[in-house]
Parts: structure tokens; sequence; C-alpha cells
């Protein structure tokens, strides 16, 4: 069995923390987002889900590299069903949950409150889209419910393909083939800081395409360095090559507009603590990061929940829809991140790690 790459778990919750922070700061309270103005790098929180796609076909390469295959890298029926069934118990109980919960929300909402504004992309055929994850698929223009769980369910489509994928790769695998292949990806990724987002929307395939480009992306990397031998691996965890690519990517997310820079370098960081050697690894292995990495799936879902919550009952059973001062949003806000982490302690504990293991 792998044994757990901790710095890579732990990653995983700091970019959990990054866009619940992006998400807690924009909505009503105003007085505590212009606190980011100062803060550049909280303004770009959508940047952690471009890690989360890169992270899982990197991790889930690592995992599946031997398990999937025979010696001469074919795939089985079987083995892709479990894969499958693996992937849909981990993330699927608690998308459900939380969008059970949404849904229960919502209607207690328009009962008590007939003015109550159901946003309009949250209706039936949404719902649908929802349960069966395919809301990212190109059948709707936007987010809805649940909005992160857009994120899953383009991932969920990446889990589809992956089997298949790795296995091509691997069964027919020439370096140069690789490289070119990979040099293409990076072409792809670039190309996002260049298309005209108002004709390529959510619901024209952006969703897909992006987490597929960069899901593929942190595929081929794990394939090339693990096929290769680079030297240039053990180069990169040592400390100060580490230290080096936070400094440029805390200054690529700050001061560039290209977010495809930020993008591209989240790999090199990735392979460089992959080995949980080097400062930056010994840093993440401190268990409070371990542990909000263990429930970042958690804390990614809940937070949009605990934050659509919050905004209806502030503005429906207290009537705050505007700003209560810098002070005053800045301890809800503090208040909001508490709860959400404890309430991700319980949702994994009761929901997506128990039932995980059922499914299993």
């Amino acid at each position: 069995m792998n044994r757990e790459i901790i710095a890579l778990t732990s990653i995983r919750g700091v970019a959990a923390i990054w866009v619940l922070i992006f998400h807690y700061l924009i909505p009503i309270n105003r007085d505590v987002a212009c606190v980011s103005c100062y803060i550049p790098f909280l303004q770009k929180g959508v940047l952690a889900v471009d890690l989360f796609f890169i992270l899982s076909g990197y991790i889930l390469s690592f995992v599946y590299y031997d398990k999937l295959f025979n010696s001469r890298h074919e795939l089985s029926k079987s083995t892709v069903i479990l894969f499958l069934k693996a992937r849909l118990s981990r993330v699927y109980p608690l998308h459900l949950f939380t969008l059970s919960i949404l849904v229960l929300w919502t209607g207690i909402m328009c009962e008590v409150f007939p003015e109550y504004l159901m946003n309009s992309r949250n209706n039936i055929e949404t719902l649908i889209y929802n349960i069966f994850l395919v809301q990212s698929w190109g059948l709707w223009e936007d987010a809805s419910w649940n909005k992160p769980s857009w994120s899953i369910s383009a991932e969920f489509f990446a889990y589809l393909i992956f089997p298949f994928f790795i296995s091509f790769v691997l069964k027919t695998y020439k370096q140069r083939v690789v490289i070119v292949g990979f040099i293409m990806i990076i072409v792809m990724i670039v190309y996002r800081d260049f298309y005209d987002s108002k004709t390529f929307g959510f619901g024209d395939g952006e969703a897909l395409y992006r987490c597929l480009v960069e899901f593929i992306y942190g595929v081929l990397g794990f394939v090339i360095t693990k096929k290769s031998n680079f030297k240039f691996v053990e180069f990169l965890e040592k400390s100060w090559i580490q230290i080096i690519l936070v400094i440029l990517l805390l200054c690529s997310i700050s001061l560039s507009d290209y977010e495809s820079l930020v993008i591209l370098l989240y790999l090199p960081l990735i392979i460089s603590i992959s080995h949980d050697n080097g400062f930056i690894s010994n840093i993440l292995k401190y268990k409070g990061f371990h542990y909000l990495g263990v429930i970042s799936y958690s804390i990614y879902l809940n937070h949009a929940l605990m934050l659509f919550v919050y905004r209806d009952i502030r503005v429906y059973f207290f009537g705050f829809p505007t700003s209560l001062g810098l002070m005053t949003e800045s301890i809800i806000f503090l208040i909001l991140t508490v709860c959400t982490i404890l309430v991700s302690h319980l949702t994994y504990t009761y929901i997506e790690d128990r039932l995980r293991k059922k499914l299993k």
C-alpha cells in the first residue's frame, strides 16, 4: 500500500483555507473584504481550485500507478470498477449531504419568508444535475446550489477517464512523445490567460477544460518524473529550492495578472515536497496543517453552505444587508471560520470518513 505523503495532504488544507478566506471576505462584509485590497494573495483564492486539480492528477497517479495494471500496463474491468467505486465513495456522500442540507434550508426559507429571493440557478433542473454530479459537464451556464461542488463534478469526469488515460500513457510510453504532450498541456494552460472569458463560459465547457488540462498536467508530471528518474527531483527537494518556489508563487499570485504562471509553478512545488523532504515539507508536516488537509474536502464543501445560511440569517432574520463595521465584520469572519472548521471535523468523522469506509 502507498504511504501517505503528509506534505501533500497538508497543502490541500492550506488550499481549502485559502478558498474559505477568499469567499468569506467577499460577500456582505465589505469592510473585511477591503483588507484583501492590501493583501492581494487573499483576492486570488480561486487559484486554489487549480492546485486541487493538479494535486489530484499527481496523487492519483502516485497511488494507482501500480494498482490498476498488470505488468503490461493493461487494465481489467474489475480494477477500473474498484477505482471508480473508491473515488465515488470518497466524494459523493458529503456532496449529497451538503446538497440535501442546502435544499432543505432553501425550502424552509421559502416557507417562512414569502419575500425570499431564491437564486434562479437553484432550480429543479440544476438540482438533478447536482445529484448526478454532472453540473459542470456543459449542461448549465453557471455553478448552482452548493457552488464549490462544480469542481467535484469536473473532477469526477477526470476520474472516469483517468484509468484509460494513464494506461495509454504507460503502455505506449516514449519519453519524447510524453514530453511533447506535456509541453502541449503547458500551452493549453497558458491559453487560459488569453481567451475571452465572456465567450468561453462555464456552460461552454470551461469547467471541464480547466479541470482536465490541469489534472493531466499533474498526471504527466508524475509519469515523467517516475519513468525518467530525473535528478532534478532530488534538486527540487533541497530546502533553499523549496523556499524559492514558495516565494515565486507568492509573488506570482500577488503581483502577476497571469494566472497560468501560478498554475505552472504548482507542479514543481508539488514534486519538491512529494517525498516529505525539505524545509517546506517539514513545516507542512505539523499536526495542525496535516489535520486541515485531512478534513480539507469537508472544509471545501461546508464553507459555502455555512456562508449561504449565514447570509440568509443575517438578511432575513436580523435585517442587516449592509456592513456592520470593520471590527464587527472581522469578529464575524473569525467566528464563521472557526465554526466551519468545527463543523468540518464533524462531517469528516461522521459523514465523509464513515460512509467512505462502508461504501468501499
